[in-house]
This record gives structure tokens, sequence and C-alpha cells, in this order.
């Protein structure tokens, strides 16, 4: 998290020629009682610094002037810790030629009285052209210096004296990574330290793609980092785990009457309440048999009997005895839906291995069954990847081919992996990774969906049911993230160091494309749930499970890679989810909501299981490199 925020002064802080406005001064105080160091890095001299900062009153700024070359912590004089960066011979006969120079040209002109480098401030529009004349006709005797102008002076800077190196001592000074890292600018010479720091935020930046962020002003800018700081929000702090214990608990009560007579597990509705004139599915069975086989590990009462009701069911009413593998469902009347669904089969492979880390009865003859069915008729061995759907008799594949299941089948192939102890299930995971990520790469980081038999793409299926639940047209932006998610797991637990950067790059990109095209871009907080090929939304409902897997995902590229981005976007996704997806009255998520984050069921109407938003409060705070279950199951 931001550990500290430098600010640039002139055009950020403050406008030119003014003062920092009071209600500016007020959050930067407020940000300093949150334990935030604050910062100015400004091309103004650090005695300069010093004086605006006593008159606004901050306990305990830093201080880093004439672009950085020149650090101080503290506000008194002389300072008590005070750096001035070293430079090369060669730039200091450069500055003491330019200034020879342009007295020449210009002698009442006035120069800011720095340390180090060069400040004129040209008195008229033409002195401006005088300098940059100077300058443009001896070139071959400006030697290691970096040239800014500006719109009231140039900044004629040794090379590599910069307002990132600035930062980088302040870093050092600190014990803080470029991770835990903000910075505010406006201008050219801001760029240096965009780079760096974790997190940029530009204040009117022409050239936009330099910032995480752009604000039209600096009192835009802090709003967002004081609404950030919020602790309840914050990852990794005391109050965010236990508003994420506290709703795990929630959700498990939720659940409580899921199960039918037969163990099959009922669809909930609104409150909880089972809807028994729906279908009793597959899918949502071995979900609850997973959510429940971890409530039982985390000590929540009553979730062994409500693992083992799930388990009766998958052993028995929605288990095909005489073809094997499992049903799709069953209707309310008994009478079976029909196919053989990957996606489903793959769910029943995650609930048994949650089941066997449990101990839970009939766990470990589940599992060998589910292994089994999956390898006869799931897994293509040549393709490196999962066929689809099955006729209920398993005799008549179907020719379509889909990574929503190939999705699920990494999932449960790593749990398998992790309980079994049998690396072939964390190799097939690889191998369909891998395949993907090409995919993905070759269509801009937005993720085909849907597939013929021969693993021909199919970027018009379903053209005209885009908000199908299981297979939507065009780009799903919460599977890009899903993804993302999932090659991190399988990156951090089956590569070498050496090689998880390609695969880390490559989550980070799908993550990168989804938020950008679906998050908060039609005027209201949320994701699109799916957007055409070229990133415009089609489907502009917002889908729980979205949500869930872009906490999970921000939660573990932070703990990753360390980027104060993953953090922020963390704080949105939690502060969204607790002000409009979380249902403070009746329990669990809502499902659905409107673009205007208004309550919809026209694909999931009620909430049907809890796998999504129970996983989403567990996830954020587990070893990226284990499955979920794995790691409840570690920390007993």
């Amino acid at each position: 998290m931001i550990k500290l925020v430098v600010f640039d002064l002139d055009g950020t802080l403050a406008e030119l020629g003014k003062g920092i406005e009071s209600e500016n001064i007020c959050m930067l105080k407020k940000l300093e009682e949150r334990g935030i160091r604050i910062a100015i890095c400004s091309g103004k001299p650090a005695y300069y610094l010093c004086g605006l900062l006593r008159q606004i009153g901050l306990k305990n700024p830093l201080i880093a002037g004439e672009n950085g070359s020149v650090v101080q912590s503290g506000i008194d004089l002389p300072p008590k810790s005070f750096w001035i960066q070293p430079y090369s011979e060669a730039a200091k006969k450069s500055i003491a030629f330019l200034k020879k120079e342009f007295d020449k040209a210009l002698p009442d002109m006035w120069y800011q009285p720095n340390l180090v480098g060069l400040t004129p401030f040209p008195e008229k529009e033409e002195d401006f052209e005088v300098i940059q004349s100077i300058v443009d006709q001896n070139s071959d005797k400006i030697i290691d210096i970096d040239i800014y102008r500006h719109i009231d002076c140039f900044d004629f800077m040794p090379v590599g004296l910069s307002k990132k190196a600035g930062i980088i001592r302040l870093e050092e000074m600190l014990g803080v990574t470029a991770a835990e890292v903000a910075c505010v600018g406006d201008g050219v010479n801001d760029y240096p330290m965009f780079e760096h720091a974790g997190l940029a935020l530009g204040i009117r930046i022409e050239e936009d793609e330099r910032v995480d962020l752009n604000f039209t002003n600096v009192h835009e800018a802090l709003k967002y980092l004081i609404d950030k700081t919020e602790e309840k929000y914050v990852i990794d702090s005391a109050q965010n785990k236990e508003f994420l214990k506290d709703m795990m608990e929630r959700l498990l009560v939720f659940g409580h009457k899921f199960p039918s007579p037969g163990g099959g597990s009922y669809y909930l509705g609104d409150d909880g309440t089972p809807w028994k004139e729906r279908a009793r599915e597959t899918w949502i069975t071995s979900r609850m048999a997973h959510v429940y086989s971890i409530g039982s590990m985390l000590g929540h009462e009553g979730s062994e009997a409500l693992a083992d009701a799930a388990l009766k069911g998958l052993l028995g009413e929605l288990h095909d005895q005489k073809n094997g593998g499992w049903y799709a469902g069953l209707t309310a009347k008994d009478e079976i839906l029909p196919t053989k669904q990957c996606y489903a089969h793959a769910f029943v492979i995650l609930a048994a291995t949650s089941a066997v880390l449990a101990k839970r009865p009939g766990a470990d003859a589940l599992l060998k069954d589910a292994l089994e069915i999956y390898d006869k008729f799931f897994w293509d061995e040549e393709e490196g990847l999962s066929k689809d759907t099955w006729d209920t008799d398993f005799e008549i594949l179907s020719d379509y081919r889909g990574l929503n299941a190939n999705m699920h089948s990494v999932e449960a192939f790593l749990a398998a992996a992790d309980v079994t102890g049998d690396e072939k299930y964390r190799v097939r995971a690889g191998r369909i990774i891998d395949r993907v990520i090409g995919w993905a790469r070759a269509n801009k980081w937005r993720i085909p969906e849907h597939f013929t038999e021969k693993w021909e793409e199919n970027l018009e299926c379903n053209k005209e049911k885009p908000d199908d639940p299981f297979k939507p047209y065009g780009a799903t932006p919460g599977h890009g993230i899903e993804w993302a998610r999932l090659i991190v797991q399988w990156a951090s637990s089956a590569c070498p160091k050496e090689q998880m950067l390609p695969y880390i790059e490559a989550a980070e990109q799908l993550f990168h494309r989804a938020v950008t095209d679906a998050w908060n871009v039609d005027g209201a907080p949320g994701i699109c749930y799916t957007t055409d090929w070229n990133g415009d939304p089609i489907v502009h409902d917002r889908m729980h499970w979205t949500l869930a897997e872009a906490i999970n995902t921000s939660a573990c590229l932070y703990h990753v890679t360390g980027k104060a981005a993953y953090a922020w976007k963390y704080y949105e996704f939690m502060k969204y989810l607790d002000e409009k997806v979380l249902d403070h009255e009746t329990g669990s998520w809502f499902h659905q909501l409107d673009r205007d984050n208004q309550l919809l069921n026209t694909v999931w109407p009620g909430k049907s299981d809890l796998y999504h938003a129970l996983q989403a409060t567990l996830i954020p705070y587990s070893p990226v490199d284990l499955s979920i279950a794995v790691s409840v199951k570690n920390k007993i």
C-alpha cells in the first residue's frame, strides 16, 4: 500500500504564482494523519520549499528540491538530513558555459539560486527563443545535461539528476519501495517519477498513457488519495481482514438451506430460501460441496453436515450409475437434464478435492471417479485442451469447444495436483494456459471464448443472444480477470522464478485490458458483463462473479508484483462491493445489477450459490501458489 506521496509544486499543488489552497492543505494533513509521508519534489530550491512547508503546517514533510537533486528531511534550517546528488565534471562545465552565454545575451535575466542546476527565467517571450537559439547552436558543448522547457523558465539539469533519482533517495531514507510510492505532477520533468513510482497521478498530462490516472486539478487527485485510504477497504489492513472475515461467516450462514432430500443443491433465492421449482444442478451442488468443505475446515458450525449433504447428491441422485459421470442436473420432477458437461465435471473434481482435505466420508471415492471420468471423456491429450459437452449417454460429442469449461478445468487441475500430488494435472493446466495466452495476445488481450471442434475461433457465436450466462457473445472481461489469477497461481506453483515473469506479465496484460474495457466505463461503477472485439460494452449488466474475480486478482497481482496500482484497484472493488453489491439486508451478494446498479434478474435471478463470493473473502489473503482449500487447510 502507499506509504509516500510525492507532489510536484508549480502547476500541481499550487498554480503558478499562487499558494496552496486551504482545502488542499487540509487534505494533505489528513493523509499525514493516516500515516502517509508527504514529500514535495519540485524544480524550486530546497530552502524555498522549507519556507512554504512551514506555512502549511505539515508535521514531518520531506523535500526534494531542484528536480530531485537536493534532498532533505524536515523543514529545519540548517536541515538535519541533507543530501546533494553527485554529478559529472562535464555537466558542471556545461552549466558554467551556459550561464556565461546567457549573461552575454540577456545580462538582466534572473536565475533561480540553485545549488546544482541552472534555472533561468526569461522576462519576455522572445527571450525564450534567445535561450533556445543558444542551446541549439552549442549542442556540441552541452554535455551531460538534460533540458526542460517550462511555461516560465528553463531547467538545465545534470544527466541522472531527476525527480526519479530524488524519489529513490527518499525511498532509501524511509525504507520503502517504489511500489509504495504515489507521485502527482503536471509536466515533462515529472515523467521520470511517473515511470518509477507505483502509482502515477497526472494533472492535465497531455500524454495520458504516461500516468495511471489523469485529473483536471490537484483537489481531485487529493480526494482520490483520501478516498483510497479508508482502512476498511485497504488491502493488508486489519480492518479489511476483519471485514472479509465477517462477510465470510455471514455467507456461510446464508447458504444453510441449500440441500434437497437427495442432496442435490436447490437454487437459492434472494434471502436464501430454496427455489424448489428450479432444477438441482451438478455445478451448483459441486460448488456448495466445495464451499462447505472449506466451511468445515474454518470451523463454521453445521458445515460438516452441509458438505456431506452435497456429497450425497454427487454420489447419488446426480450421478449416472449406468453410463458414468454426472448429469447436468435434475428437474423439480426428478427428470434428467440432458448432456454431460465438462464445466460441471470440473466442479465435481474441485468439490472432491476440497472434501478430501476436509476428511468427508466418500470424498476419496468421488475424487477417484471424477478424475477417471474426466480423463476418459473430456481431456484431449493431443490438443492439450478439454472437450466441452457430450450427450447424456457419452456417445455423441458436441462440435462446440469453449474456454469457460477449460478455465474451470485449470482451477480443478491445480486443486487435484495440490491434493493428490500428481503433477500431471499441473502440467495439463499449463498446457491450457499457454494456448489461452497465445489466443489472447493475438486478440489484443481480449480472450476468444468460443471455438469449433478444430479449435478455430468463432467470434460471432451467440451474437443474437449476447447475455447468455455461459456462452455470451464477444469478450467477457470477467473471464480475462479470472484467467489472470489462475495464470499467477499456476506460474507461482509450477515455474522457477526466472521463468515466471512472462506469465506474470501476461496476467497483468489480461487484467489491464479487462479493467480498461469494462470497469467504470459507462457512467456508473461496475464491470460490464461483455464487450465487442474493440472493447466497447455490449451487455452493461454487472454480474457478481466478475467483481469477486476482480477482488481476487487485484489482490494476487499486488502481492506478486508489489505494484500500488493493484492495491488501489482492490480498494475500488472493495468499496463498490460494500456500497452496491453486498446485500446488507438479506445476505450474500446481489448476483445481477443493471448499468445503474439496480437489481436485475434476467440472467441470474436470486443468489444461486456461494462459490464466487466466499472465495473472494479468502483468496486475497491466501498464498498465490495454492488452491484455496489447501490454503485454508494449511492455516488450521
